[in-house]
C-alpha cells in the first residue's frame, strides 16, 4: 500500500533539490533534511551513480503514482533502435545531440524559477509561464531524437541529418517534425499521447508570436478567439517537463548499465552483523539502494570482501568505495569469533528504497526511513579473519 503523504513529500524534496543544484550561483544554503535520502553518500561515492540515482528516485516516484510508463517506454524505443544501428554510433550520436539538450534545458531551468522567485502559489496561465514554456518547446534536439529512433525503425536507415524535416535556410520545420513522430510512436501510446499534449497545435501555433491575450485564465487571439484554456496549457507545460526528464534518465540508465561494473557497488547504505543459535553461518546483511542492485544480477563484487578488526573496531571491505568501520560491541565480537570459526560468511545484499509506504520493513538510517523494495540477494564467501 503506498503512502501518498510519504510520495508526495518526497517528490516535495526532490524538486526543491533539483530547483537549487541548478542555479547558477548558490545564494543560499539548503537545509540539509530537504537533500533526498541517499543523495550525499552516492554523491561521495561516484558522481555519474548520483546522477543516475537522482533520475531513478524520479521513476520510482512516478511509479508510486502510476505514471512511470512513458519512461519505460522511451527506454525500451531506444534499446531497440540501439540494437538496430549499433551502441557506437547511437553513442556518438547521443552524446552530440544531449550535450545540446543538457545547455538550453539548463536554460530553461532558469527561466522556470521565476514562477517560484515571483512567490506564485501554482503553475498557471500567465505571460511569465507563458514565456517558460516557449523556452522548453524551443529544445528541438528532443524532436530530432525521436525523429531519428522512428526513422531508423520504419526504414531502417540512420538519418541524423533529417534535411527533409528542414527550411532552405536549415531550420528545423518543428510542426512537420511533430506530426511525423506522433505518427510513428503508435507502439508507444504513452509516449505519444504525452508529446501530443505537450505540442498542443492551439498553443504551439502561437509560439514566436505576440498576437494573443490572456484572460479569464485563457489564451486569446487579439480577436477573442479562444486559443487554450488555463487547463490545457498546464497539461501541455508539464507533459513537455515530462518528456524532457524521461529522455534525461533514458540516456542516463542506457549510460550507467554499460558501464555497470564500475557502479554496481554504489548506493550502499549501511552493514549489519548478524548470528545467533538459530543459523549456522554468520551473515552480514548489506542494505542497497534499490536501482543500483538491480542493475547487477551477478554482484561479483561481493566476492572481494574483506573482514578485519582491531582492538576497537571492526571493518568491512568490499571495495575501495564501500568500506563499513565501527566499534565492536559484545554481539559483533560473538560475530566476529563465529566467523573466525566456520571461516565463511554469508551475505544478504537487500534492495531498498526510501520510505514510501509500502508493506515492508522500515529501516532507519542516519535518520532517514527505508523500506525494503525487492527479495534480497544471498551468497556465501570463504573468509580469512
Amino acid at each position: 500500500m503506498i503512502n501518498s503523504k510519504a510520495v508526495k513529500d518526497l517528490f516535495h524534496r526532490f524538486v526543491i533539490y533539483e530547483n537549487y543544484i541548478q542555479q547558477e550561483t548558490i545564494s543560499y544554503q539548503i537545509d540539509p533534511s530537504i537533500v533526498p535520502p541517499g543523495y550525499l553518500t552516492v554523491f561521495s561515492q561516484n558522481k555519474d551513480a548520483y546522477l543516475f540515482y537522482r533520475n531513478s528516485l524520479l521513476l520510482l516516484l512516478k511509479k508510486a503514482e502510476g505514471e512511470h510508463e512513458l519512461y519505460y517506454e522511451l527506454l525500451n524505443f531506444t534499446l531497440h533502435t540501439v540494437k538496430l544501428i549499433g551502441y557506437k554510433d547511437f553513442e556518438t550520436f547521443a552524446d552530440s545531440l544531449y550535450d545540446k539538450f543538457k545547455i538550453r534545458w539548463d536554460n530553461t531551468v532558469k527561466t522556470s524559477h521565476l514562477v517560484s522567485e515571483l512567490g506564485m502559489q501554482k503553475l498557471e496561465l500567465n505571460n511569465i509561464t507563458l514565456n517558460a514554456y516557449q523556452h522548453k518547446y524551443e529544445i528541438e534536439e528532443v524532436l530530432i531524437y525521436l525523429a531519428i529512433l522512428i526513422k531508423a525503425v520504419s526504414k531502417n536507415t540512420f538519418d541524423q541529418n533529417l534535411d527533409n524535416f528542414k527550411d532552405k535556410s536549415g531550420n528545423l520545420r518543428k510542426g512537420k517534425i511533430i506530426e511525423y513522430i506522433i505518427s510513428g510512436l503508435d507502439s508507444f501510446p504513452n509516449l505519444k499521447k504525452t508529446i501530443s499534449k505537450a505540442y498542443n497545435p492551439n498553443l504551439r501555433n502561437i509560439i514566436g508570436h505576440n498576437d494573443y491575450k490572456i484572460k479569464d485564465n485563457s489564451l486569446f487571439t487579439i480577436d477573442d478567439e479562444l486559443i487554450i484554456t488555463n487547463h490545457d496549457f498546464i497539461e501541455a507545460f508539464y507533459s513537455m517537463q515530462e518528456l524532457h526528464n524521461a529522455l534525461i534518465w533514458t540516456i542516463s540508465n542506457i549510460e550507467i548499465n554499460k558501464n555497470v561494473e564500475e557502479y554496481s557497488d554504489c548506493g550502499v547504505l549501511a552493514i549489519g552483523y548478524y548470528y545467533n543459535k538459530e543459523i549456522d553461518i554468520p551473515e552480514i546483511h548489506l542494505f542497497q539502494l534499490w536501482c543500483f542492485s538491480q542493475c547487477d544480477p551477478e554482484k561479483k563484487w561481493l566476492k572481494k570482501a574483506q573482514i578485519y578488526k582491531d582492538k576497537k573496531n571492526i571493518t568491512t571491505k568490499l571495495t575501495d568505495i564501500c568500506v563499513f568501520s565501527g566499534e565492536i560491541t559484545s554481539e559483533i565480537d560473538k560475530w566476529f569469533k563465529r566467523a573466525e570459526l566456520c571461516k565463511k560468511v554469508q551475505i544478504h545484499l537487500i534492495p531498498i528504497v526510501p520510505f514510501i509506504g509500502l508493506d515492508t520493513r522500515t529501516i532507519l538510517i542516519i535518520n532517514e526511513k527505508y523500506q525494503i523494495y525487492e527479495e534480497p540477494y544471498s551468497t556465501i564467501i570463504p573468509v580469512d579473519l
